[in-house]
């Protein structure tokens, strides 16, 4: 049996996720898988693995706090959550409001959706002042998409319900906020154990 303490655990998770960043920012910059994402118009594939608009992201997070001076990292970043979840349900509405249509919006809805989560894992690490640019910032995105992957089984369930006229847009909006908020909650743990 292994026994570890919290901060042997915690430098574990440090180190793989620090790896695994920089395997996956090898991968994006593969300038073939570049083109092949250009040419197909499927970015939100490089944005899981990390390709965000870095910048962007630290000027918005920078503007919250400067907004709110008196609020700390978490509060920070629970506003983040909230704001993206807000986008989410815009997105499920969106993409569920014609119930006949909705099954083959479910490919626009998926990407737009891992966009979302990605860029959330940035904002939230930026709210609690990591280093966007370091590589665990891409490792930790693809640990929240397993967080996501199980919730993608459940959101899988819920797309027959997402068919059914009047019913199907409200649970759409609802589920997409509903998986970006636990996904979004769990970032937020996550980046307060480290801070």
């Amino acid at each position: 049996m292994i026994n570890l303490d919290f901060k042997e655990a915690h430098k574990f998770v440090d180190d793989t996720t620090y790896k695994t960043g920089q395997t996956l920012e090898s991968i994006a910059n593969l300038p073939y898988l570049k083109q092949v994402s250009k040419f197909l118009k499927q970015d939100w594939f490089l944005t899981l693995l990390g390709e965000v608009d870095k910048e962007k992201i630290q000027a918005y997070v920078n503007e919250l706090k400067n907004k709110y001076p008196l609020e700390s990292s978490r509060q920070i970043a629970h506003r983040i959550v909230l704001e993206r979840c807000f986008e989410a349900g815009k997105i499920g509405l969106f993409t569920n409001i014609i119930p006949p249509i909705a099954i083959f919006f479910l490919g626009l809805e998926m990407a737009a959706m891992t966009k979302l989560q990605s860029e959330m894992v940035y904002y939230i690490a930026s709210a609690y002042n990591m280093d966007l640019h370091n590589p665990s910032r891409r490792g930790e995105v693809l640990g929240i998409f397993g967080l996501a992957f199980g919730g993608g089984i459940a959101k899988a369930g819920l797309n027959v319900v997402e068919i059914i006229p009047g019913l199907g847009a409200i649970v759409g909006a609802s589920s997409d906020a509903m998986l970006l908020a636990i996904l979004g909650l769990t970032a937020c743990q996550y980046y307060e154990g480290k801070y």
